[in-house]
């Protein structure tokens, strides 16, 4: 299916036995989803097929003001996930909730350049990210360690 829609696949984070991935462009508007993977207990084992793994579509927006084109993603102090887009037009940075709430975090009024390698320091106090052009990195402060979400 990835080969017949061209389907590009980014950004994986693990967070307390779950995998996060970002599909850029993936579902039918191809404003991007965010897909959560939870192994099975066996994973890997013969025992596998008593607990299979799930593959669950955790994010899809139909709004590109909620979310256009995730691309990287990082983890939060918070347990959230901070996506960063790779659109056309706007290159945002968006928390989204362990329950699939999404918030803005920080906008890119630079250029339309994309947002790439969202990261956290060691202490969690700041938040790194890229301006893909013209090749600079920002810093932003939190507090992170606290969840900022209004809605779904």
């Amino acid at each position: 299916i990835a080969d017949a829609f061209q389907i590009q696949l980014q950004g994986i984070v693990a967070n307390q036995g779950e995998v996060f991935f970002m599909c850029t462009q993936g579902g039918p508007l191809f404003r991007g989803q965010v897909w959560r993977y939870r192994p099975s207990p066996f994973e890997g084992t013969p025992r596998e097929k008593e607990t299979p793994a799930t593959l669950s579509l955790f994010v899809e927006p139909r709004d590109s003001d909620l979310l256009d084109n995730g691309d990287n993603v990082a983890l939060a102090p918070s347990g959230d996930l901070i996506v960063v887009e790779d659109s056309p037009s706007n290159n945002r940075a968006h928390g989204v909730t362990p329950e699939g709430g999404l918030y803005l975090i920080a906008r890119n009024a630079l250029n339309a350049s994309e947002l790439t390698g969202p990261t956290f320091s060691p202490d969690g106090s700041t938040f790194f990210v890229n301006v893909q052009h013209p090749g600079i990195t920002l810093a932003i402060t939190g507090p992170w360690d606290s969840r900022r979400a209004t809605g779904g």
